[in-house]
């Protein structure tokens, strides 16, 4: 196979994605169409493979800050316990 001519199993060894997941991404145009060459072959590029690992890059960074943004919330939502229990004396 050419340079920087991949299949999608290379894809899925390099990204650690799965199949559908990337499929799933060409569904809704987050990738560029691969190159078919055959009725169920199809050939992607170093561009996808960049374009897969940006969309893991914003993934991962969304999801590290909406979790910050949860615990925040949480400590928000809880007010701080200052006051101690009187014993019944």
């Amino acid at each position: 196979m050419g340079a920087g001519r991949f299949r999608m199993r290379d894809l899925v060894e390099q990204t650690g994605l799965t199949r559908e997941t990337i499929h799933y991404y060409l569904s809704e145009g987050l990738l560029p169409p691969a190159i078919k060459t055959g009725r169920n072959t199809a050939l992607y590029t170093e561009q996808h493979l960049e374009r897969l690992r940006k969309i893991q890059d914003c993934a991962t960074a969304t999801f590290c800050r909406s979790r910050r943004s949860a615990r925040s919330w949480r400590k928000a939502a809880m007010p701080a316990t200052t006051s101690r229990r009187r014993s019944a004396s």
